[in-house]
């Protein structure tokens, strides 16, 4: 599938889901937390509503109603009800026809006041009305209590006489059915997260829809609220793909610092939680003023870059997937797609907007193809009279934060001699929003592109000020073995460890060496990247001379099961879409067998 795709997978660790979301779950939480109190019992034993006020029995059943569960309630209650054997029986009249007691049951009611709880003695009327419960409800207590000596337990949906319930044949077809729809991973944590997004415009009432047309016989016994069920106890997925990074730091101290707070409501006077908030709230900022920094510098560049002709801002960044063909049909959520690339430069200073668009039989997402259409804009866009650059870009280690880019950006400074200081930001994980996202989002994703080229034409009319992107369809004579050309001319490894870089600066009056610092306001640390050796002095001679190879030979292969899909989606386009669709390389046995197959089929 395509770079991110992937196909759901059963999990044991499901989608975490807010509690009371759905209405049946609200219904059954307004019945727990609706229980009001009922009249005066009237007796003149207890004198139990004389004995109580009005603002004790009102705190008395707010209590009540703030317990979570039905089970809960029902062990508050168990503990106010004592059981002794009855000491005293007395004839009564038709006894043969009445079942004694065998026990007898004294009930309290737990007052507050002041600071001190007050646990007085009611009778049953009044410990009924109390907590606004039925009668049958403290039978089922009391008889919990007498012949177990437990609280009773809620049964409701625990039996197992389901004559309804679904076969597991039955569940595994709707997980089938499911796991066909093809998904997408995040692009910022794809490490920390097994999340799948599906398309935005999917919905589980949508492909419950698509699995009742696939599977008519079985949509009498499969009903949709059990569709959802096994969609969100089975697997992790959501709907519409992330926009945005999400800081897993920032999410970790937020989640400590609510559950401090309250643990705090509870214990306001602990020390030691006052102190573990207070740490984490320092944590947060500090954290918060480092991804400030990152912001701060860009727009410093930006301005600069405004008022100097020789000074130039830019941020650069691979968006998110697009995919041919984009059609609104049923067949899409389930077929793979081709792949789209789409590479943004930004020029900050003038908000121009530099569009390298290919296809995954192009190119790939590499440092190579990153370092290739940096070069292209710098030998076709950069004006001869820029002489320093300031970069921006996420720290993603195989596309921008590696040797490969390190080492081109010194040949561009001390080989070509085509700038006197070239320097690079990296921002704090999590946050790298840049005008690169923002660029992407003026994009229709959901025009009807049936080949690449028809998302070049959305590309073109998606901004009309200040100026239109400027697409440009790299093919594979852009594309350049940077990393192979650098090589010799350098040490073998990389000298410093590229991870925790934050700023790297290649300044035309320090040859042969970078400098660099881990931290915004840390000193500055230099470090020898050229090869010594006389084997890299003389590939250093070479490089004034030669210029890089091209990256690939031919058109890149797609997968079979991939080519078979966009032979089912092709039928969906136009006459010459199809033909493109045909001329994708694959295996030749591979594409005679599949369009004779597609072609007996038909």
């Amino acid at each position: 599938m395509a770079d991110g795709e992937e196909r759901p997978q059963l999990t044991d660790r499901p989608k975490k889901r807010k509690i009371n979301d759905r209405a049946s779950d609200l219904l059954k939480q307004e019945r727990l937390s609706s229980h009001t109190t009922g009249g005066s019992c009237n007796c003149t034993r207890f004198q139990c509503f004389e004995v109580t006020t009005a603002p004790e029995r009102e705190n008395l059943i707010a209590k009540f109603n703030s317990l979570s569960s039905k089970d809960d309630q029902d062990s508050f209650l168990a503990s106010l009800i004592s059981i002794t054997s009855v000491r005293r029986r007395r004839p009564r009249e038709d006894s043969q026809n009445n079942i004694p007691n065998n026990n007898s049951y004294t009930y309290v009611a737990p007052i507050v006041r002041g600071d001190n709880c007050v646990k007085i003695q009611v009778c049953f009327k009044a410990f009924q009305s109390l907590f606004g419960i039925t009668h049958r409800r403290i039978a089922t207590v009391k008889t919990a209590l007498s012949e177990t000596g437990s609280p009773p337990k809620d049964g409701r949906g625990k039996h197992n006489n389901r004559l309804h319930a679904l076969s597991q044949a039955e569940k595994d077809l709707v997980r089938q059915h499911i796991s066909s729809f093809k998904g997408r991973t995040s692009h910022y944590s794809r490490e920390k997260s097994r999340k799948l997004y599906l398309p935005e415009t999917l919905s589980v009432t949508k492909m419950y829809s698509f699995f009742t047309e696939a599977h008519a016989n079985a949509a009498d016994r499969i009903t949709y609220e059990s569709y959802r069920k096994i969609f969100n106890g089975d697997f992790n997925i959501s709907f519409g793909y992330p926009r945005s990074d999400s800081c897993s730091k920032c999410d970790e101290l937020i989640t400590k610092i609510d559950f401090l707070q309250v643990q705090l409501e509870g214990q306001p006077e602990n020390q030691e939680l006052q102190k573990q908030k207070g740490q984490a709230l320092t944590e947060r900022e500090l954290h918060q003023r480092k991804a400030e920094n990152f912001y701060q510098r860009k727009r410093a560049a930006k301005v600069k870059d405004r008022q100097n002709v020789n000074c130039l801002s830019v941020a650069f960044d691979f968006q998110n997937e697009l995919y041919c063909p984009n059609k609104t049909t049923n067949d899409v959520y389930y077929r793979r797609q081709l792949s789209l690339h789409s590479f943004n430069i930004h020029q900050l200073g003038s908000d121009t907007v530099h569009n390298f668009v290919y296809d995954e039989t192009v190119g790939k997402k590499g440092a190579d193809e990153v370092t290739s259409m940096l070069f292209y804009f710098v030998n076709n866009v950069v004006p001869q009279c820029v002489r320093h650059i300031e970069f921006f870009c996420d720290s993603c280690a195989g596309q921008n934060k590696n040797f490969t880019v390190i080492r081109f950006l010194y040949y561009l400074v001390h080989f070509k001699k085509r700038f006197d200081t070239l320097k690079i930001a990296f921002p704090e994980r999590g946050h790298s929003y840049m005008e690169c996202d923002r660029d992407l989002a003026l994009v229709n994703k959901k025009v009807d592109a049936e080949v690449p080229s028809d998302w070049m034409e959305e590309f073109d009319r998606a901004r009309t000020k200040p100026s239109p992107y400027n697409v440009i369809h790299s093919c594979q004579e852009d594309f350049f073995a940077m990393a192979n050309f650098l090589k010799p001319a350098f040490k073998a490894l990389c000298p410093i460890q590229t991870r925790p870089i934050r700023e790297l600066v290649i300044s035309a009056q320090y040859p042969g060496i970078v400098k660099y610092r881990n931290n915004w306001h840390g000193q500055m640390e230099t470090a020898a990247i050229v090869s010594l050796s006389a084997k890299g002095k003389k590939a250093a001679k070479a490089i004034l001379t030669e210029q890089p190879s091209r990256l690939y030979a031919g058109r890149l292969p797609i997968s079979v099961a991939k080519f078979r899909d966009l032979q089912v989606l092709k039928k969906f386009c136009s006459p010459p879409s199809q033909t493109f669709f045909n001329d994708l390389p694959t295996s030749e046995d591979v594409v005679g067998a599949v369009h004779e197959e597609f072609d007996s089929d038909s």
